[in-house]
């Protein structure tokens, strides 16, 4: 059915479009054009009982090569396969676009406000040494962040898959997370985990190659040989547990940051790893290349010996990452905040609190779970978090990440206030803005130092106020997150959030049962061929090019006229009769009184990709997105947005003056975090006024409740990049 659609929509296209056309005309001709990816598939065979790597250069041989199993391969089902996609093809697609070349020098042509801050990963200590060696120095070479997970394909079998995903971190950090500029070089699938050594060793071959250099060409640049090389891998705690051939994150010598062993702690039915806080050393000893490689060496040399040898430090043997010549397999391995703070500790805390299992703790608050229900219903959150709020007692374990993410950042403090006793509420607020601190777009040494400092406080009050059983790896590892952004850069910038949308989108493709590897191999070769379609046939700015990006982003609202660099008219303008306060409001900014009581209005307005509504606005209910943050004269203010207009200024030649009706809110003294502030209701001036649009800095979040007449939050965003 569907193969019919595409190709009777072909058909009529042919019809519509003139004579001389590139189109596909026929479904056969449509499938050729995003075949090119398939072509060079490579397909890698491994015995299906040991999972050890059979080379297809001795098609004599019949036996697997692992002495420890050595079952015929002859014999039905006894080889089975996983894919590769050449990266190095991939490049040569990527480099071949219009304009690809000139976004990889994005590195050289980004503005800091300070030299010393982070902002992207380029700001990340081993970024900056691979630069110091002349590798990301040279404007023709390229890093990575890699990444692979499992995936469960259905839900009723046991069938899954595992995609080796790579990102390229010189694009602009939109461009290099969005899903035709991502990279998918492996596949593994079936109802088996895979066996990494097997898995990876091609992904190693081929960026061994790349670390030596290969020739690519692009329409301005021409030849030039470009270097590739592995800035650092991110994944859950199980995959890197997989990747690095290390203990479980729950055994001995779990961290893969330190060499704390842990202790065995007593938990309700038996007994639990824990990672205590060590005061004397908190996040040491540190591992390090060198003795990582070394313990690997040494565990395989007994292993071959015949000698009876659990692990080295938590090292179970080599991983294929450590023969990278400029991979660094500890520094590099990232910490997903994803994974670790949100999925981790963030609904460990909210468990704790909330579920009737621990009821009998001093710290459970389950009998308050629908006063926190009822609060989290009347939460309107503005259009970057797509998903709405959702009951703690009915949906907490359906939570995704980024509804954990919500509850950290903006909703966690002002429901829980006056809820959570102080010493559970002081603590959390401890967590809450060392993560925010961790995933600003612009991060300070001091921003680090408090980070650190807020986190180091958190995690040695946690086994105090709560239990030791609750000291788990993902707890232990908020100690090493601040090392972690000085490493990478800010936490989003090596999260699994683009991954897992990946993820998603190739689920989407799956619409049967048979040959999921080449419907999700068609699904990629589909993606990466769009911009070079596009580029092919749409000139930019047209009608064509406007439409391609409203079917790109459906649930983008339509722009209309830019009024100013990056800001957008939304929604059709119209006339507006000011009232009493609001002609005194114009008359103040303007200086002088208008000569007429109308102007020309409009309700919607996108600011740098962040949209405002006015609260004249009133087909919006579930959102707010009237609350922003603004300068006059060089002080921060807050305030709510009553609608926009549009004066032309008689007394200077008739400029056109773009201006917000603003209600000013005043905000109390006390302040959780920097990123919440807490407004006094009570207090609010009811005087209105007009400010400059160009000194409106961000739209927050308004959060207020019907039980707290007095108070009101707005909360900030710690950068504007990572949007849902």
């Amino acid at each position: 059915m569907a193969a019919d659609a595409i190709g009777h929509l072909l058909s009529l296209l042919s019809l519509i479009l003139p004579s001389g056309h590139i189109l596909p005309t026929s479904l056969n001709n449509f499938k050729n054009y995003f075949r090119n990816i398939r072509s060079p598939l490579v397909f890698h065979y491994y015995c299906s009982f040991c999972l050890t790597y059979v080379s297809r250069n001795k098609p004599t041989e019949t036996v697997c090569p692992n002495g420890g199993c050595l079952k015929e391969l002859t014999a039905k089902g006894a080889l089975s396969y996983f894919i590769e996609i050449p990266i190095i093809h991939q490049l040569r697609t990527f480099f071949s676009r219009e304009g690809f070349y000139e976004e990889i020098q994005h590195r050289f042509s980004r503005r800091k406000s300070s030299g010393d801050t982070i902002t992207d990963v380029y700001d990340g200590v081993l970024y900056k040494e691979l630069c110091d060696k002349g590798i990301l120095n040279c404007k023709d070479n390229i890093s990575f962040i890699m990444n692979t997970d499992v995936v469960p394909v259905f839900k009723s079998s046991k069938v899954s898959i595992w995609p080796v995903y790579k990102i390229i971190n010189e694009l602009p950090y939109r461009k290099r997370m969005a899903k035709e500029n991502m990279l998918l070089s492996g596949l593994w699938f079936g109802e088996r985990k895979p066996a990494m050594c097997t898995f990876l060793k091609p992904q190693s071959e081929s960026l061994r190659e790349l670390e030596t250099g290969v020739e690519l060409e692009s329409p301005t640049g021409g030849k030039f040989t470009c270097k590739g090389v592995v800035l650092a891998w991110t994944c859950d705690l199980p995959a890197r547990c997989f990747v690095c051939n290390s203990m479980q994150f729950n055994g001995e010598y779990g961290c893969w940051k330190c060499l704390q062993q842990g202790k065995t702690v007593k938990a309700a039915g038996g007994h639990v790893r824990g990672f205590p806080y060590q005061e004397n050393n908190p996040k040491g000893p540190l591992r390090n290349k060198e003795d990582t490689i070394r313990h690997a060496a040494e565990v395989t040399k007994k292993q071959m010996a015949g000698e009876k040898c659990s692990n080295g430090m938590g090292v179970k043997g080599p991983s294929w990452l450590s023969f990278l010549q400029h991979y660094d397999v500890v520094r590099g391995i990232a910490i997903d905040y994803m994974h670790g703070v949100l999925l981790g500790v963030q609904k460990l805390l909210l468990k704790l609190w909330f579920n009737p299992s621990f009821s009998g703790n001093t710290y459970s608050i389950s009998h308050l779970a629908e006063a926190l229900d009822e609060r989290l219903q009347h939460i309107t959150p503005t259009l970057e978090i797509s998903r709405l709020p959702r009951s703690v007692t009915e949906h907490l374990k359906y939570w995704k990440a980024n509804e954990l993410r919500s509850f950290l950042l903006y909703y966690g403090i002002p429901t829980l206030y006056g809820l959570l006793p102080d010493v559970y509420f002081n603590h959390y607020v401890l967590f809450v803005h060392a993560i925010y601190l961790l995933l600003k777009d612009e991060i300070k040494q001091s921003d680090l130092c408090e980070a650190e400092n807020l986190l180091n406080q958190f995690c040695a009050l946690l086994p105090i106020i709560y239990e030791e059983r609750f000291t788990t790896m993902n707890v232990h590892q908020l100690l090493h997150l601040p090392d972690n952004v000085r490493e990478l850069g800010p936490l989003y910038t090596h999260s699994c959030f683009p991954f897992e949308d990946k993820n998603g989108y190739i689920l989407k493709q799956i619409h049967g049962t048979q040959f999921i590897d080449s419907q999700i191999t068609y699904a990629v070769t589909l993606t990466q061929k769009i911009p070079e379609l596009r580029q092919s046939c749409i000139c930019p700015d047209s009608e064509e090019d406007k439409l391609f990006h409203q079917l790109s982003y459906p649930q983008k609202p339509k722009r209309g006229k830019e009024i100013l660099p990056e800001i957008f008219i939304l929604g059709t303008p119209f006339k507006k009769v000011l009232d009493d306060d609001e002609f005194k409001a114009l008359e103040f900014i303007l200086g002088y009184a208008p000569c007429s009581l109308e102007v020309t209005a409009f309700n919607r307005l996108e600011l740098k990709s962040s949209y405002i509504y006015g609260t004249l606005y009133k087909r919006m209910f579930r959102r707010n997105c009237s609350t922003i943050k603004y300068q006059v004269n060089g002080l921060v203010h807050f305030g709510q947005v009553r609608y926009f207009i549009l004066y032309h200024d008689t007394h200077r030649g008739g400029l056109v003056r773009h201006l917000a009706l603003v209600q000013p809110l005043t905000c109390d003294n006390y302040s959780p975090s920097s990123h919440i502030s807490v407004i006094s209701v009570g207090n609010q001036n009811p005087v209105v006024l007009f400010v400059n649009i160009e000194s409106i800095t961000e739209n927050c979040i308004y959060i207020s409740f019907p039980d707290e007449n007095e108070r009101a939050y707005v909360c900030e965003f710690p950068n504007k990049l990572e949007m849902e």
